[in-house]
């Protein structure tokens, strides 16, 4: 068996909904609201 611990110096995850900056917007995506077909 083998077992795996994060380092003590190993950053913990942020909180979600803590973001300061929008996926969408570095990608340069255009955001859509969900169940929307691409093509409309």
């Amino acid at each position: 068996m083998t077992a795996w611990a994060p380092a003590p110096g190993q950053p913990r995850a942020l909180r979600p909904g803590s973001a300061t900056a929008r996926l969408a917007d570095a990608l340069g995506a255009v955001e859509r609201p969900a169940g929307d077909k691409a093509g409309r």
